[in-house]
């Protein structure tokens, strides 16, 4: 339910708004700072949806413990535009 509230309010604003790039984030109440497979999963998922309507998602940030990480940027390598699991 709640990655369906997320696309909705995402989606939302992206067609209605003249929206080229958005970020979101979500907070980590255990304070551990690392993305979960369903953090993954949404984040992938959520990439493509959006690319579908030329809108860029800058990242996914996780906010625990007063620290932050980018779904993106730590968990993914892109390539020509293409996001994919990284070796890390």
């Amino acid at each position: 339910m709640l990655f369906y509230c997320v696309f909705t309010c995402v989606f939302g604003h992206a067609f209605y708004k003249p929206v080229v790039s958005v970020a979101i984030a979500h907070n980590h109440p255990s304070v551990i700072l690392e993305a979960s497979l369903a953090d993954k999963s949404a984040t992938m998922r959520l990439e493509q949806l959006l690319s579908d309507i030329k809108v860029r998602l800058i990242d996914h940030y996780i906010i625990a413990d007063g620290k932050y990480i980018g779904v993106k940027e730590h968990c993914f390598r892109i390539k020509d535009g293409v996001i994919s699991e990284s070796d890390l």
